[in-house]
C-alpha cells in the first residue's frame, strides 16, 4: 500500500486482499519451455488471451500469469492491450534474442483500464484507487543491449518495458537488465514503480525510468547506467520519487525539451533522499532557449553525490 499527497487530495493506489485462491496461468501450460530456446512471448500472450481474460473478479490478485522459474528465450513483442484485473508474475530468467528487426517495446501495456472509488466519509477529499494491472516477480530480463550498439547498427532497437496511456499500475520486483535501449517508460496517471533494479552498462540511451503524467510515485529503486535515473517528461502535474540510488548515470532530470517543443508544463514535483554514486550530473533541465512552457513548485530534498 502506497501513498502521497499533493495539497489537499490524498492518493492511495492498492492492490486489495486476496478474497479466495488466485487463479495461476502458468505460461508452461501455454507452450512455455525453460529451456532458453522456444520463444516465452507467445506463451505469455497466450496465457493472457485463453486464461487471464477470462477472470471473473476485479481484484488483480485474483488472477495471475506466472512465469516461473527457469532460463527463457524472449523473441517476440508481447503486447496487452486494455489490460486490467490481473497480476504477471516473472520469476525466470528471460533472455532478449538479438534481432535487428525487433522495434518498439518488448513489453507493452496499452490503455489500460481505470477503476476508482471515493470515500464518501471524507467528504470526498479521499480518492481510493486501486491498481489494476501489476508487474511484478523475483525474475530478471536481460536485453543484452551490447549487440544492438556496435557502430548503432540498430538505432531503433528495443525498449523493455513500457506502460502507455495506463492509470493505477503498480510495478514491481523484476530485475532490468542492459536494455537495447530505454528500460522503463510510464505514460499516465496514478501509477507507481517500486522496490525494482535496473543494471546497464554505464553508456547513453539506457535511460532508467522516464515518466510524464499525473500523480505518480516511484520509490525504493535502484538504476545504474549511462544516462538517466529516474525522470520526468511533459507534461506531468504532480510527482514523487523518494529512496533513489542511481549508478554512474546522468541524473535525476526534467527533459529534454525538444528545441520546437511547446505547451511544456511539469509542476508538482518531490524528489527525496536520492543518491547519486559517481554520476555524471546530478540534477539538470534539459531544455533549448526556443523552448516554451512552464516547470515550477519543483522540490528536492536529501540528495547525496558521492565520488
Amino acid at each position: 500500500m502506497h501513498s502521497f499527497k499533493f495539497s489537499s487530495l490524498f492518493l492511495l493506489i492498492a492492490v486489495s486482499s486476496v478474497a479466495y485462491a488466485a487463479k495461476t496461468c502458468n505460461v508452461l501450460d501455454y507452450g512455455g519451455v525453460a529451456d532458453n530456446a522456444t520463444d516465452i512471448g507467445l506463451a505469455i500472450i497466450k496465457a493472457h488471451a485463453d486464461c487471464v481474460s477470462g477472470a471473473t473478479t476485479t481484484d488483480p490478485a485474483d488472477t495471475v500469469l506466472l512465469v516461473p522459474p527457469g532460463i527463457y528465450a524472449l523473441k517476440t513483442f508481447v503486447y496487452f492491450e486494455h489490460p486490467k484485473y490481473f497480476t504477471i508474475e516473472i520469476d525466470g530468467e528471460l533472455n532478449l534474442v538479438f534481432d535487428p528487426a525487433l522495434r518498439g517495446n518488448m513489453f507493452l501495456f496499452d490503455r489500460c483500464d481505470h477503476r476508482e472509488r471515493v470515500d464518501s466519509s471524507t467528504l470526498l477529499t479521499t480518492l481510493i484507487i486501486f491498481a489494476l494491472v501489476v508487474w511484478k516477480g523475483n525474475g530478471t530480463i536481460h536485453g543484452h543491449g551490447d549487440l544492438w550498439r556496435p557502430n548503432n547498427k540498430s538505432p531503433n532497437r528495443p525498449r523493455l518495458l513500457r506502460f502507455q496511456n495506463c492509470n493505477n499500475a503498480d510495478i514491481s520486483g523484476v530485475t532490468l537488465h542492459n536494455s537495447p535501449m530505454f528500460h522503463v517508460v510510464i505514460i499516465g496517471n496514478d501509477n507507481v514503480a517500486h522496490d525494482m533494479k535496473i543494471i546497464a552498462d554505464h553508456i547513453g540511451a539506457t535511460d532508467g525510468f522516464d515518466v510524464l503524467g499525473n500523480n505518480n510515485y516511484v520509490h525504493d529503486v535502484s538504476v545504474e547506467n549511462g544516462d538517466e535515473c529516474v525522470t520526468l517528461k511533459s507534461p506531468t502535474n504532480g510527482f514523487v520519487a523518494e529512496n533513489i540510488q542511481c549508478h554512474y548515470s546522468a541524473g535525476c532530470n526534467i527533459g529534454s525539451f525538444g528545441k520546437d517543443a511547446t505547451g511544456v508544463s511539469i509542476q508538482n514535483v518531490y524528489y527525496r533522499n536520492v543518491t547519486q554514486n559517481d554520476g555524471d550530473a546530478g540534477i539538470m533541465l534539459k531544455s533549448f532557449s526556443s523552448s516554451q512552457g512552464v516547470v515550477k513548485n519543483i522540490t528536492y530534498v536529501d540528495f547525496t553525490f558521492v565520488r
